[in-house]
């Protein structure tokens, strides 16, 4: 190599068994089920739930909160969008030890600065065909694929969490209405907290799962400070955490019985889970912190229902790998969309895992 070239850090494995079109065909199909999603999960909630209120009146009424909601929707999956181009800036710059907010972003062949009009997340890829404007060189797909990802991300929590009302939350905070008539005339803080967080942690997992994915590590006082932020979050605001420790009362104020002692067990369950998993799925850090975070964030509960989600992913997706060699998921990303798939179904999951729990100690008491 010339001296005098630049230094990149890659961004996708140059094996030739794990090919870019694999990656934007994971991305394509997790789009397209994501789409698909919300008039399945609409159908089991009012299968599930029948006190949701429907949108009732006058076709007209119907339509016009379809459309405010059209409008809240792609405003989010464009605010998604730019925090995950963002987010492109922080995964390559934070394991090097540089600070994201220090200079603008620049090509790394020629390093000429990305215009603004270039740096539009996915459209500014799209519009360029893949090359950098002054030299020519070709721009990796990981850039859209993360902004298009992190804008599907915070559309999903978006539709499945905030406009329903919280029916995918076990533990009661479901509200008596969904839409964006209740998100209107009478908001919930405490609902709009739990968006906020979960999006948050979702987000640290996409950046999480990236480094990971390129065989980088994040600095040890990167992780701790993001994890105690997350306990110190689900102290401050107990009602972060859906679901309690154990069944029942627990004693002692909020902070400590809902929101301190919750974190803290969940936060050491997931990183025993984490660290067993990392043996022989991904670098032994990077399932140990994501789940350790992902504990500490909603409960050790959390972390047995997103293992299960992640056993089936892990054995679908080798069954997946044997038919088609190119189409394999990393490590990293099969986490993050465990995670994800586990906040999304929280409740049934939640209901699905510990209802059977409570039938085998019921049966072991007749036994």
């Amino acid at each position: 190599m010339n001296e005098n070239e630049p230094v990149t850090v890659p961004v996708w494995s140059d094996d030739p068994r794990h090919p870019d079109r694999a990656l934007v065909a994971e991305v394509v199909a997790a789009v397209l089920v994501a789409a698909l999603a919300r008039p399945v999960l609409v159908a089991a909630w009012r299968w599930t739930l029948p006190n949701l209120r429907r949108i009732d009146g006058p076709w007209i009424d119907r339509v016009r909160w379809l459309a405010i909601d059209g409008v809240f929707a792609t405003g989010v999956f464009v605010l998604g969008a730019t925090i995950g181009s963002f987010l492109n800036v922080v995964v390559h710059r934070l394991p090097l030890g540089r600070s994201p907010l220090s200079g603008r972003s620049h090509c790394p062949h020629c390093g000429h600065q990305i215009r603004p009009s270039d740096n539009i997340p996915v459209i500014g890829w799209l519009r360029l065909g893949g090359r950098c404007r002054d030299c020519q060189a070709p721009i990796s797909p990981r850039y859209p694929i993360v902004e298009a990802v992190c804008g599907g991300l915070l559309l999903l929590l978006w539709e499945c969490e905030w406009a329903s009302g919280g029916a995918n939350l076990p533990g009661g905070l479901l509200l008596p209405s969904s839409g964006l008539d209740w998100l209107i005339l009478q908001p919930r803080s405490d609902l709009a907290g739990c968006v906020v967080f979960h999006g948050a942690v979702l987000l640290v997992l996409v950046v999480w799962a990236l480094v990971a994915a390129d065989g980088g590590r994040l600095p040890p006082r990167h992780l701790a400070a993001v994890i105690g932020a997350a306990v110190a979050a689900t102290t401050v605001w107990p009602w972060l955490h859906p679901v309690p420790l154990l069944p029942g009362a627990m004693p002692g104020p909020p902070w400590l019985s809902r929101g301190l002692a919750v974190a803290l067990v969940g936060l050491a369950v997931g990183g025993v889970v984490g660290s067993a998993a990392g043996r022989s799925i991904g670098p032994s850090w990077g399932p140990a912190a994501c789940l350790a975070l992902w504990g500490a964030a909603c409960g050790w509960q959390a972390v047995a229902g997103t293992t299960l989600v992640m056993a089936g992913l892990l054995a679908a997706d080798r069954l997946a790998v044997r038919s088609t060699p190119w189409l394999p998921l990393p490590a990293p990303w099969l986490l993050l969309a465990s995670a994800t798939i586990h906040l999304v179904a929280w409740r049934w999951i939640h209901g699905l895992l510990f209802g059977a729990v409570q039938a085998a100690e019921v049966a072991l008491t007749w036994c």
